[in-house]
């Protein structure tokens, strides 16, 4: 049997906002205005206006959210922002001369929506850009303080960001425990309680009920993982043991893991399942619980076990139909198709419904009545089933029935309803802008305003000193009636009590009482005159031996007794005084006994105390010591955040850093590969160009010498080669002529020599790009031996902490075992100590001596104590020493008694024999 669950539910799982699918009518009037004011001093604002419709574990887009879920709640909340800041304006008291303007985004309740205008709040005030600075202390945001956001996941997404321009954040809805924590989130503050509190009642309550296995599941975002956190490290010290813990995601389906979940569940065999969650993910949970519960207590029965036949496949097919009616509404239906599309609707969903029912009535009658069950069960499993699905099969036609034919169409029910709805203007305060007149139309404009606005604060003023006089008057007529109710109370009382002494049986009882007492009284005083009788006849007979005493004296005065008897008596007196002697000597020998003994204990009493002083100090020592570890602790702690920060810091330094190299190097190959190209052509068209004009190599060079010098040189060479190389020029300057198209000569020459000097500023850039290529590759190679140098020096920074960690855990471990041995040896010592106290108490109680003595000797009476214990036992000892004096005497008294000082010394100080 599966065990039956006690689900103990948290009261912080956030309630389920209403939100529907279309904003209503009222909100389509509002202007884009109403959620930005200019101001002296801007407030940011972030609320869930809308709520996110679409599915982002379906986007293939960065930019496709869209929120489109109207959510009146949020509205509300920015709302009532708005009208705030409007009233504190208004009021010209709380703010003169400044005035407050705020600037309110929709969240969309999504930790991707956030961010934008989270940014939009860091920009600067001046130019209103959020520039990259190296010291931001003189930087100035453009918003001042921000109000929300209302959840904690959307808090951890903006806290650290705002902490570190230190811009206060009032969130009304953020409970993390997270939050707290000062370094991290320096500017936070909340409107509510934090999550340890509610943590520490769950556990509380547990604990009060005594369940004490339980399971623990959240929803898998900041506020679930943090409740389920805190409440499992609560739980460690108090006795309950969390069998199981389990995630519920947000972000994507979360059927497959809370079927997961309640597998695990059943698998712990826990009674109590405690929930961290919001209100989407708790609702599905316990929607998945609830089915799963009534099945799975039952899914030993029969009818349970055929309820998958032909009748789950009708629901099935019923729910399908219902589904796909829905497929009239596409394109543009007209008024004839959306009737008929209501009555299929309804009429699939009452078949459904129906076989559900009917299934639902089977189990709870089998459940409930078996005996009865067994013998209907054909019946129930038979045709009734099927004659109760036509039934309301056929009440539900029927009235579809009559629908499609005698039915209107909604828009002509309400026109014929004929219902006037009645406009509401909300208050919104001031206005954020206001053109301005004449002067003479302002000044009476503003005459009136604040005429108007000191007429309505005195009204409101007037209003609260009503309310408050009301609120004070029924209060006081209260105390009143419940005062004049507890006095009809006591008046019935005593008027009840009256009625009982008057009734006969009363008045019978209290004739009996008083004459019994009458009987009595009369009894005692004839035993009092009895007694005074006999008290002079005792005095008679004490007179009377007196007066016998006296007589004898005289005779024994009057009689001369013999010498024997004289001697007789003298050798009995000095046998009595020997006898005395040697028990006083005995018993002042026993005496002294005690006393070393007594001054032994005093010794060991002092010795003790010393060693508690020290031991004391000793532990206050240790304590100081066990304070200064977990401070080193909490700074190693620290040390170790900030180090791992760092570490972060730097990785994500580095991989920037990467990626910018491998975008410099490809973009340096792509230039390399153009520039091989440029000069790949320009090298062939060079080629081309110095093949052709090789057989004209010694004209140019004839040309730059001078057109003087250049007549020598070609009459030399006609000279020197003959009429054949003037043949050969001439036909190598004509192909020349016929490839470029240039008959002159000198211009020839001319562009040759641009070519050349072009050719040579591209080689002399590839050189350069070449040189700078080699740079950046000496810069790349310097950067990755410096990231693997960092890498290295933070893994050995982290071993470093982490081995400190480990060797402070550990001495604080042995701090504390110390400290635990040294306070049970204090208990210890308290408890001898205690007892000596108690012991000390009695026998000076016993003893019956004087506490004035001792209270006006050390000037209070608080009794014994760890200081003034020595002066209680020095008063004990002296009244041992009367008490033993005494018993001396008046044993030495009595002749006749057998004197033992060690008896005697053994029942004074309380010893056994």
């Amino acid at each position: 049997m599966t065990a039956h669950w006690t689900f103990l539910v948290l009261c912080c799982v956030l309630c389920r906002l209403s939100h529907s699918e279309d904003p209503p009518g009222w909100f389509q009037n509002i202007s884009t205005s109403l959620f930005n004011l200019p101001g002296d001093i801007m407030l940011g604002g972030l609320f869930h206006i809308n709520l996110l419709s679409s599915d982002l574990s379906q986007r293939t887009e960065p930019d496709n959210i869209s929120c489109e879920n109207f959510a009146e709640a949020g509205l509300g909340l920015a709302l009532v922002m708005k009208y705030a800041v409007d009233e504190i304006n208004a009021n010209q008291l709380l703010l003169p001369g400044m005035k407050l303007g705020y600037e309110i985004y929709d969240t969309c309740r999504e930790s991707a929506v956030i961010l934008q205008p989270t940014m939009s709040f860091l920009t600067a005030k001046s130019n209103k850009v959020l520039s990259a600075e190296c010291n931001y202390t003189n930087y100035e945001t453009s918003i001042s303080a921000v109000i929300g956001p209302m959840s904690s996941e959307m808090v951890s997404v903006i806290g650290k960001l705002l902490g570190f321009f230190l811009m206060p954040q009032v969130s009304f809805g953020a409970t993390s425990d997270k939050f707290s924590d000062k370094l991290l989130y320096p500017s936070f503050f909340r409107t509510v309680p934090s999550d340890k509190w509610q943590v520490k009642v769950m556990a509380l309550l547990l604990k009060e009920f005594g369940w004490n296995w339980v399971a623990v599941v959240g929803s898998d975002e900041e506020y679930g993982q943090r409740g389920v956190q805190e409440f499992s490290k609560i739980t460690e010290n108090m006795s309950v043991c969390v069998a199981y813990q389990g995630l519920i995601p947000m972000y994507t389906d979360p059927g497959p893991a809370i079927t997961t979940i309640i597998d695990n569940i059943n698998a712990t065999k826990v009674g109590v399942v405690v929930v961290f969650a919001l209100a989407e993910p708790a609702a599905i949970f316990f929607k998945e619980v609830s089915v799963g519960v009534v099945f799975l207590k039952h899914r030993g029965s029969f009818i349970v076990a055929a309820s998958g036949g032909t009748l789950s496949f009708v629901a099935l097919i019923s729910l399908m139909g219902a589904c796909l009616s829905l497929v009239l509404f596409l394109g543009q239906p007209r008024d004839m198709v959306c009737r008929l599309q209501l009555p299929l609707s309804s009429i699939f969903k009452t078949v459904a419904i129906s076989i559900i029912t009917f299934i639902s009535l089977q189990i709870l009658y089998v459940t409930e009545f078996p005996k009865m069950a067994a013998s209907h069960l054909h019946i129930l499993r038979g045709p009734g089933i099927w004659l109760f699905v036509l039934v309301c099969f056929a009440v539900q036609g029927a009235l579809c029935g009559w629908f499609l034919v005698e039915g209107s169409t909604l828009s002509e029910y309400v026109a014929n309803l004929k219902i006037d709805f009645p406009s509401v203007t909300m208050p919104r305060g001031r206005l954020a802008t206001s053109a301005r007149s004449d002067g003479s139309d302002v000044d009476i404009d503003g005459t009136a305003e604040s005429e108007i606005a000191k007429l309505q604060r005195q009204f409101r003023i007037m209003e609260g000193d009503r309310q408050a006089y009301t609120i004070q008057a029924r209060e006081q007529i209260r105390k009143q009636q419940q005062e004049m109710e507890n006095l009809l109370k006591e008046q019935e009382e005593l008027n009840r009590n009256l009625g009982a002494c008057k009734s006969l049986s009363r008045q019978q009882q209290d004739s009996e009482d008083t004459q019994s007492l009458r009987a009595l009284l009369e009894q005692r005083d004839m035993l009092e005159e009895e007694l005074l009788k006999e008290k002079q006849c005792q005095k008679e007979v004490e007179k009377e031996v007196a007066n016998m005493e006296l007589k004898l004296a005289e005779l024994r005065k009057s009689d001369v007794s013999g010498g024997d008897t004289q001697r007789s008596e003298l050798r009995q007196t000095q046998k009595a005084i020997r006898t005395l002697e040697y028990k006083l000597d005995r018993s002042l020998t026993r005496f002294n006994e005690q006393l070393t003994k007594n001054c032994h204990l005093r010794e060991e009493l002092q010795t003790l105390h010393i060693e508690r002083i020290r031991f004391q100090q000793l532990h206050n020592r240790l304590d100081k010591e066990l304070y200064d570890v977990r401070q080193k602790i909490g700074e190693t702690v620290n040390l170790s955040t900030a180090a791992y920060d760092a570490r972060v810091e730097a990785q994500s330094k580095m991989t920037m850093m990467r990626e910018k190299a491998v975008k410099d190097l490809a973009q340096y190959n792509a230039e390399m590969k153009e520039l091989e190209r440029v000069i790949a052509h320009e090298c062939i068209l060079k080629e081309f160009m110095s093949t052709k004009c090789s057989e004209r190599s010694g004209q140019d060079e004839g040309h730059e010498l001078g057109h003087r010098q250049l007549s020598e040189l070609k009459e030399q060479r006609r000279v020197d080669s003959g009429e054949e190389s003037l043949d050969a020029l001439d036909e190598v300057f004509q192909r020349i002529e016929t490839v470029t198209g240039e008959d002159n000569l000198d211009m020839l020459v001319t562009r040759f020599i641009q070519v050349e000097d072009q050719n040579f500023a591209l080689f002399n850039f590839v050189n350069e790009q070449n040189n700078e290529a080699e740079a950046l590759r000496d810069r790349i190679n310097q950067t990755q031996e410096e990231i693997k140098k960092f890498e290295v020096a933070s893994l050995q920074q982290e071993q470093d902490h982490r081995s400190l960690l480990r060797d402070i855990v550990e001495q604080q471990k042995e701090t504390e075992s110390q400290a635990e041995d040294y306070e049970n040896q204090a208990s210890i010592m308290s408890k001898i100590l205690e007892q000596i106290k108690t012991g000390v108490n009695g026998i000076f109680s016993e003893m019956e001596c004087d506490r004035s003595v001792i209270e006006d000797m050390l000037g209070s009476s608080t009794g014994i104590s760890e200081n003034n214990i020595m002066s209680y036992l020095g008063l004990v000892e002296q009244k041992t020493n009367e008490l033993l004096t005494i018993q001396a005497y008046l044993t030495s008294k009595d002749l006749e008694k057998d004197y033992n000082p060690k008896d005697l010394a053994k029942f004074l100080t309380g010893s056994k024999s």
